[in-house]
């Protein structure tokens, strides 16, 4: 190790360069101080400090952990098998939502510039800082700019969510980020196997508090929706009441998300993102019967903990009613877009005349605001259920599963077809009652009936 004085800046700091033989070639460090015998005893600590990771088969480079979790994602999206950095991933969004704000909140003497050196505390922190988030936020409400290029404070959801803390279904995704996190991190070198910290959510799920937060459709609720979206599209106007093809395209656009989500029971985050190519018109050579599949790409499914994605085959139980209604739309779309190709998204943002061009790609639209607004509207009026639980697009989703279990859908079907597992579907699913069930559950065969009535029910139990 050698300490010097560089020719090339202004500066009269000393720094150091050391080698860590078998590995190649040397680092090269400041001391930040231009006394020789200061400089010499800061060279020789770092030395022994890097020294000492290397034994330990931790990288020489020590990193923050906002520079490591972008490699991290990084290497998620390599494993999904998309570009990195394309796309917004849900670990990205929590991430920068989240716990890149709350790392620039800690004072300096506790921020991490190595990941070595977080502690359990920093977790703790973390948690504390996390459920209080919205709290903080209605007292310490975001800054953004305004359409007139103004600061103004940033109000939505602040004052609905002021006093909720997130639910624990939430902070678990969260978790799963974290510890995905550290298992990479130890298995590229950065952090000790033992010094990574325990991931706990400090919260229990209550049902009706943290889980079953979603509200749901019953079935006249659902008619009632269906009825409102067919006169929107019949008499598409504005607050003016003006024919305008920009209702027409929203309202049509609407009511096929409707329709698709309540006839398949897909995520909304994978339907907004599929494409016209993916819905496709089978037919059963048995019966000749028609049905609607939809071809759920591993690229647009929901991502497991270990980052990895598993795509699916998903049906419609109308037939092919779906497959007619997303045709149909298609041809709207080409209507007033000028375009809709089997490539394009079937969800798609309004693109005025002026910007279309034959070479754009239409971005996808957020297709859950203007249903929740729906919702809201004074001929519709059923945003919250009966339980006063938010309704959104997820809720045609769970009236999905609600319906095929209520019409005696084995459980198994049902998992496979919503990418869920049987023991999520028993969870959330707990509030329907064996009288939904009930023609399923007093079905007998007459020759099994005849026989438990002697041997099962006896004599005395069907006296007159």
């Amino acid at each position: 190790m050698i300490i010097y004085r560089r020719k090339d800046t202004t500066s009269n700091n000393f720094y150091a360069r050391a080698t860590f033989p078998p590995k190649p070639g040397y680092k090269v460090f400041s001391t930040k101080t231009t006394n020789q015998n200061d400089a010499a005893n800061i060279a020789r600590n770092r030395y022994y400090e890097l020294a000492g990771r290397q034994a330990l088969n931790l990288s020489n480079y020590p990193k923050s952990i906002q520079s490591l979790m972008d490699k991290f994602f990084d290497h998620i999206d390599r494993k999904a098998r998309r570009t990195p950095g394309e796309g917004d991933t849900k670990y990205r969004q929590i991430y920068n939502r989240f716990i890149n704000p709350f790392l620039k909140s800690l004072p300096p003497e506790m921020r991490l510039n190595d990941l070595n050196k977080i502690t359990q505390w920093h977790i703790d922190q973390y948690w504390i800082w996390r459920i209080g988030y919205w709290e903080r936020r209605s007292l310490e409400p975001e800054m953004i700019k305004s359409v007139y290029g103004n600061n103004r404070p940033k109000y939505m959801s602040m004052v609905r969510n002021e006093n909720t803390r997130p639910a624990f279904s939430t902070l678990q995704v969260e978790k799963h980020l974290w510890s995905s996190f550290f298992k990479w991190s130890v298995q590229h070198g950065h952090i000790l196997p033992g010094k990574t910290p325990e991931v706990i959510v400090p919260m229990k799920p209550q049902d009706g508090t943290n889980i079953n937060l979603r509200g749901v459709f019953t079935l006249d609720e659902y008619v009632k929706v269906r009825e409102h979206l067919r006169a929107q599209c019949r008499n598409p106007v504005d607050s003016k009441g003006r024919r305008i093809i920009t209702h027409k395209f929203r309202a049509e656009r609407l009511y096929a998300w409707f329709m698709l989500l309540a006839s398949v029971g897909m995520r909304p985050g994978e339907c907004k993102q599929l494409r016209f190519r993916d819905i496709t018109l089978q037919m059963n050579k048995a019966d000749g019967k028609k049905y609607t599949r939809v071809n759920i790409r591993a690229d647009i499914s929901k991502t497991l903990p270990d980052g990895s994605k598993k795509g699916r085959k998903a049906y419609s139980f109308d037939n092919d009613g779906c497959y007619k209604r997303i045709k149909k739309w298609q041809t709207i779309m080409r209507e007033c877009l000028g375009r809709a190709d089997d490539d394009d998204f079937i969800f798609p943002k309004w693109v005025n005349a002026a910007d279309r061009s034959k070479d754009m790609k239409y971005q996808i639209a957020k297709m859950d605001v203007p249903f929740r607004m729906m919702l809201n509207h004074p001929d519709v009026d059923i945003h919250r259920d009966e339980l006063g639980r938010n309704r959104s697009s997820y809720a045609l989703r769970k009236f999905y599963v609600t319906q095929r279990i209520k019409h005696n859908t084995p459980l198994p079907a049902i998992a496979v077809n919503t990418g869920h597992s049987i023991q999520v579907l028993w969870k959330y699913y707990q509030h329907i009652q064996t009288d939904d069930m009930f023609e399923y559950l007093t079905q007998r065969l007459d020759s099994v009936y005849a026989q438990e009535l002697t041997q099962i029910s006896g004599d005395d139990d069907n006296a007159p």
